[in-house]
């Protein structure tokens, strides 16, 4: 196992809640169940001598896109020596302690190198055949390829429902990451429980590493060890600086296709709640006689019998409206024969909630059509008519809300 040794600032403490994180959690799953490792960090890995000769030569002469790798050498012994069906095994009853990096700045350049050599291993460990054969292994490296990707999800989709006042999806999302969150954290928490103070870090910083990844992606061929940069002072760092604006820009560009995504969900998520048959399933039968077809129309509706519950007109084509109530109603295209004697069954996905009575259906449309012209009830039966054999025709069945939003969901006329 590994710690960092008397943890005082920010990023060690940090640096040791993933040092337990990795070792406790994921080294051992991996080693358990797919008999395998991403990293044994050159801290903590002891080889036998004639394994290391074999993968020597691998490591010396390592390339990625036809330049030659200068840093990452554990990983790259690590995924050498597997390869060649030498095993691996954790042992957790000795523990290395590490001073970790003390300040901020330098420990996040220690992570962008980190997840720099990460993509060039992963990218080469997939792309071979060995590690297809340790299926644990290989779902863990391409999980890891998405991370940076689901990960922002959350963040962007923060930010969308403060923007929009949402308080309730704001209050579950940080209540989900402070419980999920501590639970992840929670071997940590076995040692010392006043660590939990680190929560808000370590949450604010995973979401950080998810942009750190996406930008290594893009810059993974630079290579170097980023903490020893020191030399050149304000003009050399001006100078990498514009060398990396395309990388800024495209991982710029990737968080906005997550964030154009998430907004495209959102905006899903809201047309299926705005339904009003999004609750419950509607099922009415409306029966038509071969000459007074049961039609409604908003534009032309006539009053035939005040004190009966069904009201029969003829109307525009195309149009049949189911009403409930006497403000409200639903209006869909219809195409009318007069062949004989048929039916219309209007479908929605939901609750199924049928009764053979109008306040059941005044019920089931409690927010439909408010048009002042669509005033009459429709009959509902509990059985319906027999059909005729006829093409069916697909039609949609809409429900206003209000003056311009309007759902519609499809059905079919037989």
């Amino acid at each position: 196992r590994q710690r960092v040794l008397n943890p005082h600032s920010t990023a060690q403490r940090i640096f040791d809640v993933y040092l337990d994180i990795r070792y406790i959690d994921e080294i051992r799953f991996l080693t358990a169940f797919g008999d395998a490792v991403t990293c044994l960090s050159g801290r903590t890995a002891v080889y036998r001598r004639a394994v290391a000769l074999t993968a020597l030569e691998d490591l010396m002469e390592e390339t990625f896109w036809g330049r030659r790798v200068i840093s990452g050498d554990d990983k790259a012994l690590t995924l050498a020596v597997q390869s060649r069906g030498w095993k691996v095994r954790y042992q957790d009853n000795t523990c290395v302690y590490t001073p970790g990096a003390t300040v901020m700045k330098d420990f996040l350049k220690q992570r962008l190198r980190w997840a720099r050599n990460s993509w060039r291993a992963d990218l080469k460990a997939l792309g071979s055949r060995w590690a297809w054969r340790k299926p644990f292994l290989a779902f863990h490296l391409f999980d890891r390829l998405l991370q940076p990707l689901t990960t922002l999800i959350a963040p962007i989709y923060l930010g969308y429902a403060i923007s929009r006042g949402h308080w309730l999806a704001v209050l579950l999302l940080v209540g989900w990451w402070t419980i999920s969150r501590t639970i992840k954290i929670g071997p940590h928490l076995r040692r010392d429980w006043k660590n939990i103070r680190v929560l808000p870090w370590y949450i604010t910083f995973s979401y950080w590493s998810a942009v750190t990844k996406i930008y290594a992606f893009f810059t993974m061929n630079q290579q170097g060890w980023i903490t020893r940069w020191s030399r050149g002072g304000k003009a050399n760092a001006w100078m990498q600086w514009v060398q990396a604006m395309p990388s800024y820009a495209a991982t710029a560009a990737t968080i906005a296709c997550v964030a154009i995504f998430v907004n495209y969900l959102h905006q899903v998520s809201a047309q299926i709640r705005t339904s009003p048959l999004f609750v419950q399933l509607t099922t009415v039968q409306a029966t038509v006689p071969e000459d007074q077809p049961l039609i409604f129309a908003r534009s032309s509706l006539e009053q035939k019998n005040a004190g009966s519950r069904t009201a029969t007109s003829i109307a525009e084509e195309g149009t049949l409206c189911v009403l409930a109530g006497s403000e409200s109603g639903a209006c869909t295209t219809y195409i009318v024969t007069r062949e004989t004697t048929y039916g219309a069954i209007l479908l929605a996905k939901g609750r199924k909630l049928w009764r053979n009575s109008l306040r059941t259906v005044r019920g089931i449309l409690p927010q439909a059509v408010m048009g002042q012209e669509a005033r009459w009830p429709v009959s509902v039966r509990p059985t319906p008519t027999p059909f005729s054999e006829r093409q069916p025709i697909t039609n949609q069945l809409c429900l206003t809300h209000g003056e311009d939003e309007v759902s519609c969901v499809p059905y079919i006329v037989k």
